[in-house]
């Protein structure tokens, strides 16, 4: 069960890190601008973000083998579409279909962890599921950095071996043949809302940039997402049409544990998606060498993560969250005044503090919103964390793209950059402040 959910954790991060890296070398290969090709990430990400709750709905309904079967299937078809993509449009349909099995493969992760683990250890295996995401985030920018100097595709090829592996585990597990609630009530229309809020959303933040868009019509999808919300959370109230409800969000300790992800990852995004073109555009680094350097934060993660989630199981999460996200906050506050003056020695200490915070933080919190629930509301609440992650990351890239774009063009590319981090350190102060008001104890 560890090993397959382990999986879906690696191969969702390997791909998001990997392609981050890869970014400028796929605007030179198709000739477009940083704007354009940020749509290979939120591609990714929006057709995640609106479906993770469905799948978990669904995998309560049907069992937990056949979405992850389907899932992996799903993934392993995206990866060959868009590794042999010739056209830039091509590449954002495979990266769409691998949203989809990666959507299914994550969005029950942290149940099955809740699930599989005790309760004195489920910070132990949360850290542990956090190893594997930071292998990905490791690998993702190392080895990806170096696929990307050799061939851009074979950042989306090379996962393809281990999302095959799956199939051969799943089988053996026999209690995710038998579904956990055949009973359970699924709104696909909920997911279609939520997606359209997403999505307008989206097009809106691009057409900021975009000169044949008008003011009107952008303000007119602003205006539609807005309704698109308002619809959504109205049918959260019917037991029969919602998603999620809101019983959970009568929980404290799961409310501001959602809200504190969702700004920990949209600071999160905002760095990860502007550095690479900082490294390589105002640092003259290629690929590679931007990939090892960026290597840092996740290598951080990877040891801290396991470690404060089993202090987690002692003392509980309040703590471990208030020191992680100061150290974020303190990471981004470094980050936002650094010039290319101070060269590749002046990112070391921000990207440190940045990855120690985010390694200390994201466990405890994680292992926190699943143990502040019922067992029955757990793949729900799965689904939730899961969604919450990636709404976060969507919103993150999409907005910090749109603000370097126009900042890019009116006050110039330094200045741009520093606009961005401001951005992210004003989400990682927010979240430091929230993290006061979580209840302590342990869960």
């Amino acid at each position: 069960m560890f090993t397959v959910a382990g999986l879906g954790a690696l191969l969702a991060t390997f791909e998001t890190s990997s392609v981050n890296v890869a970014l400028p070398s796929l605007a030179k290969h198709f000739d477009i601008n940083l704007d354009t090709v940020s749509w290979v990430v939120l591609s990714y990400s929006l057709i995640i973000a609106p479906t993770l709750l469905l799948f978990a709905a669904l995998a309560s309904r049907i069992g937990f083998k056949k979405i992850y079967l389907t899932g992996f299937a799903l993934f392993s078809v995206g990866s060959l579409v868009a590794g042999f993509s010739n056209d830039f449009t091509f590449l954002i349909v495979g990266r769409v279909i691998q949203g989809l099995g990666a959507s299914m493969n994550i969005s029950l992760g942290p149940a099955v962890i809740a699930s599989a683990f005790p309760k004195g250890e489920r910070g132990k295996g949360m850290g542990m599921i956090a190893m594997l995401v930071g292998v990905g985030l490791l690998a993702g920018p190392l080895l990806g950095g170096y696929l990307a100097t050799v061939d851009w595709r074979l950042i989306f090829l090379a996962p393809l071996a281990l999302s095959l592996w799956p199939f051969f585990l799943v089988p053996r597990i026999h209690s995710w043949r038998t579904p956990s609630n055949p009973d359970k009530n699924i709104s696909p229309l909920s997911g279609a809302i939520l997606f359209v809020a997403i999505g307008t959303f989206l097009y809106a933040t691009k057409s900021i940039n975009k000169a044949f868009v008008s003011a009107e019509v952008m303000y007119a999808f602003f205006g539609l997402s807005l309704a698109a919300v308002v619809v959504f959370l109205w049918r959260e109230r019917n037991p029969e049409k919602h998603l999620i409800g809101y019983q959970l969000f009568r929980n404290r300790n799961f409310s501001v544990s959602m809200v504190l992800m969702f700004l920990a990852f949209v600071c999160t995004s905002s760095i990860l998606v502007l550095v690479p073109f900082y490294v390589e555009r105002q640092l003259g680094l290629s690929a590679r060498e931007a990939g090892m350097f960026l290597a840092i934060t996740p290598v951080l993660m990877f040891f801290f993560a396991p470690v404060s989630g089993r202090v987690a199981d002692k003392i509980g999460a309040r703590i471990p969250g208030i020191i992680g996200l100061g150290l974020l906050a303190l990471g981004v506050y470094f980050l936002r005044d650094v010039t290319p003056a101070d060269g590749i020695k002046g990112l070391i200490i921000p990207l440190v503090t940045f990855g120690i915070g985010l390694g200390i933080f994201g466990t405890p919190n994680s292992s926190d919103m699943m143990g502040s629930v019922s067992e029955e509301m757990r793949g729900i609440a799965s689904g939730a964390l899961s969604t919450t992650r990636s709404l976060s990351m969507t919103f993150g890239v999409a907005v910090s793209a749109a603000l370097y774009v126009h900042s890019e063009k009116t006050v110039g590319p330094i200045e741009a950059y520093h606009y961005v981090f401001t951005l992210a350190l004003v989400a990682a102060l927010l979240a430091f402040g929230l993290s006061f008001f979580r209840e302590s104890g342990k869960r």
